[in-house]
C-alpha cells in the first residue's frame, strides 16, 4: 500500500481552508455516547458531546492583489515531489518583482522516453481561488504551484492501466504567462487527468481576515493516533475515537481546551467539494493534563454529508493550536472508502 509523503498533513491544512466554499458544513448529534474503538477496550474514553470551538482572533489583510505576474515574475524557490495516489510535484514560488498572482498552468512539455516532444495538457484547472505573491513580505510571500495526477483509481480502489505512449520525462510547466518551470526528473502521464492548483497553506487568500492560531506550549509534543473510520457510509454518523499520546516527560495541560477540525474531501469532485466540521474536546469530563509518555482517549462523532460521490476520500482530524493529526487508512486506498 502506497504511504502519504510529508505534504500530506500540508494538503489537510490546505483543505481546511477550502472549506468556506464547500456546498455545506457537516452536522453533529449533541450528544453523549460511549466510543465502540477497539482502543475502548485498553483506556477510558472521554465520552462524545458536542461543545461549539472557541473563537479564535483575526488580523487584517494587505491591499488586495489583481494585476497577473508577468513572464519572469516569479522564481522557484523549492521542489518537492513524491507518491500518493499517482506522482504529485510541487513548487514553491516567490515573486521577484511587485506583489502579483501566480498565473495558471496551461500545459507541460517534455520528452518520451524514446526521446520524440509531447505536449500533456492541464485536464483539471480550476480557480478554487488564486492566492497573491508579495515579495516584500518575505517568506509569507511564497505561493506552492502543483500539478498532479492523484485520481488515477477506479471507485474500488484499483489503479488505471498505465499508457507508455503518454508518458514523458525531462518535463517543463507552461505557466499563462508564458513562463515555463522545469521539473525534476520524473515520469508524467496524463492518462488519467492532470490536475493543477495554486495555494498557500499559511497565510492570506485576499479575503477580509484570517485566523490568528496561537500555538499552545509544548504544542509539538503531542501525537494523534485513531483508528479513524476506514470505511464512510454517507447519510449516517461516523463514531471513532482519537488518542492524544504525550511524547515526552513534561505533562501536557489541556486547560486551555483547544479545538479540532475534521476534514472531509471526496476524491470525485477534484477539490471542488471538501467539508470540514470543527469543535472543542471535551476537557470538561478528561483528566487536566496529559501525563508524561501518557495518553488521553476521546470519543468522536462526524456526520457524513448524505450527497456526496462514493469511493475514495480523505478523512483527517487535527487538534488546533498543535501539530498532532491523524487520517483515515484503509488498507486497500489509503484513504477512507465512501459507500
Amino acid at each position: 500500500m502506497r504511504r502519504r509523503p510529508w505534504y500530506a498533513a500540508a494538503l489537510a491544512a490546505f483543505t481546511m481552508v477550502l472549506a468556506a466554499t464547500a456546498e455545506a458544513p457537516a452536522a453533529f448529534a449533541d450528544l453523549q455516547v460511549p466510543s465502540t474503538s477497539a482502543s475502548a477496550a485498553t483506556s477510558v474514553v472521554v465520552p462524545w458531546r458536542h461543545i461549539a470551538p472557541r473563537p479564535e482572533p483575526t488580523i487584517p489583510l494587505p491591499p488586495r492583489v489583481t494585476a497577473v505576474c508577468a513572464d519572469g515574475a516569479v522564481s522557484v524557490v523549492s521542489t518537492h515531489s513524491g507518491i500518493w495516489h499517482g506522482w504529485m510535484v510541487t513548487l514553491t514560488l516567490r515573486g521577484t518583482s511587485d506583489a502579483c498572482l501566480v498565473p495558471r498552468i496551461i500545459g507541460i512539455e517534455g520528452r518520451r522516453p524514446d526521446g520524440t516532444w509531447l505536449r500533456l495538457h492541464v485536464t483539471d484547472n480550476a480557480d478554487v481561488f488564486n492566492p497573491p505573491l508579495r515579495p516584500s513580505a518575505g517568506r509569507d510571500g511564497d505561493v506552492d504551484l502543483s500539478v498532479a495526477m492523484p485520481y488515477c483509481m477506479h471507485k474500488d480502489g484499483s489503479v488505471y492501466s498505465p499508457d507508455p505512449r503518454r508518458d514523458v520525462d525531462s518535463a517543463e510547466l507552461i505557466l499563462a504567462s508564458g513562463q515555463m518551470i522545469k521539473l525534476p526528473r520524473g515520469t508524467f502521464s496524463d492518462i488519467c487527468g492532470l490536475i493543477s492548483d495554486r495555494s498557500r497553506t499559511l497565510g492570506d487568500l485576499d479575503t477580509t481576515t484570517v485566523p490568528s492560531i496561537r500555538p499552545l506550549p509544548g504544542w509539538g509534543n503531542v501525537r494523534a493516533t485513531g483508528p479513524l473510520p476506514s470505511t464512510l457510509v454517507r447519510g449516517t454518523t461516523a463514531r471513532f475515537t482519537v488518542t492524544l499520546r504525550n511524547v515526552t516527560r513534561t505533562p501536557f495541560s489541556l486547560a486551555s481546551c483547544p479545538n479540532w477540525t475534521i476534514t472531509f474531501l471526496p476524491f470525485a469532485t477534484k477539490g471542488k467539494a471538501v467539508y470540514t466540521a470543527r469543535g472543542r474536546l471535551n476537557c470538561a469530563e478528561a483528566p487536566a493534563t496529559i501525563p508524561p509518555f501518557g495518553s488521553v482517549t476521546f470519543a468522536m462523532r462526524y456526520r457524513v454529508p448524505l450527497h456526496v460521490p462514493t469511493g475514495v476520500a480523505g478523512f483527517s482530524w487535527v487538534l488546533d493550536q498543535t501539530a498532532a493529526a491523524t487520517h483515515s487508512d484503509n488498507p486497500t486506498t489509503g484513504d477512507a472508502l465512501v459507500s
